[in-house]
């Protein structure tokens, strides 16, 4: 379970990492002085939308797995295998 724990915690964090930089970048974004400025701060957006759409929904059915408290793993006996 630590590994699905650590899976459900990296898209957490990285989807709070993706909102900042999504602040900023919308803020900014009114203020950009080139074309080039905005289709960055567009790319921003667009990954950060991505991740929210994407990526982060991949956590319920891990969540959940963890929210059973299944033991599974730690009955097994090191000698069955």
């Amino acid at each position: 379970n630590a590994s699905v724990f650590m899976d459900v915690s990296n898209r957490v964090v990285v989807a709070w990492l993706w909102l900042r930089m999504g602040h900023v970048a919308a803020s900014k974004l009114p203020q950009a002085a080139t074309q080039d400025e905005r289709d960055f701060l567009q790319g921003k957006l667009a990954a950060m939308r991505y991740w929210f759409a994407f990526e982060l929904p991949r956590i319920g059915p891990d969540i959940a797995l963890l929210s059973r408290l299944d033991a599974t793993t730690l009955e097994a006996d090191p000698a069955w295998f």
